[in-house]
């Protein structure tokens, strides 16, 4: 066999084997973002007390361009609207409230990855926003809840109540049951129900609509990352 096609095999070999692991690697991420949501989406349905919708995966309009957000859970009941940042992450989490994002530290010694991902708490009052703008909410409380799984350490995370509850999964059922005591009555069940009927549908949105959402998220990533790495290399 000529050395050129020997050559020419091997990098095929290879640049197939990258796409794989690429592919894998997205898989699951994937995998564990779903079941971290449903980890919490089973918390909430143990929850008593008046009426609770919960959806799951909503697209919403967050411009004029066409663009959309994403937000994994949202929760309506009597007390208000719950919209729940799942962040099914291992590891030790940094961060706080103003930072543009936050790090994931992997590994330990000398042998530590940091990893950066969009401040969750500015990512949630986008969601919030675009569900007031949305629905025309006035009046109504509407509460910003990161969770992040138990395989991760919240090592300094600094945020304040009056921007978001972040917590871990374990804490779920009783900062629900805390946040719904509050306000036990601030929706009736027909407006809860109300509610609920107009942000359905948009957890039926078409694959166009997700592809070009995950397009631009993979293109923000990269982009807060280079920053985020060209910050570090300056100090």
């Amino acid at each position: 066999m000529p050395y050129f096609l020997i050559g020419f095999l091997l990098v095929f070999i290879i640049v197939c084997c990258k796409i794989y692991s690429r592919l894998s690697s997205n898989r699951k991420a994937h995998n564990l973002g779903e079941d971290g949501e449903r980890l919490i989406v089973e918390g909430l349905k143990q929850l008593r007390g008046g009426k609770i919708r919960i959806l799951q995966n909503m697209y919403l309009p967050k411009n004029k361009n066409g663009d959309t957000t994403e937000i994994d859970i949202v929760m309506i009941r009597n007390s208000g609207i719950y919209v729940i940042e799942s962040k099914n992450y291992s590891g030790w989490i940094f961060g706080s409230g103003e930072g543009s994002t936050w790090t994931q530290c992997l590994g330990g010694g000398k042998n530590i990855h940091r990893y950066y991902f969009q401040n969750p708490v500015y990512q949630n009052k986008l969601h919030i926003r675009c569900i007031k703008e949305y629905l025309n909410l006035k009046n109504v409380p509407v509460y910003s809840v990161i969770v992040f799984s138990e395989r991760c350490r919240l090592q300094k995370v600094e945020v304040s109540k009056r921007d978001a509850y972040v917590i871990k999964l374990s804490a779920v059922i009783d900062l629900m049951k805390k946040l719904h005591n509050r306000n036990k009555k601030r929706l009736t069940t027909r407006q809860v129900n109300a509610i609920y009927k107009q942000l359905a549908p948009r957890t039926h949105v078409s694959r166009v609509v997700k592809r070009k959402h995950i397009a631009k998220i993979k293109k923000s990533k990269r982009a807060k990352e280079k920053k985020a790495k060209q910050k570090l290399k300056k100090r």
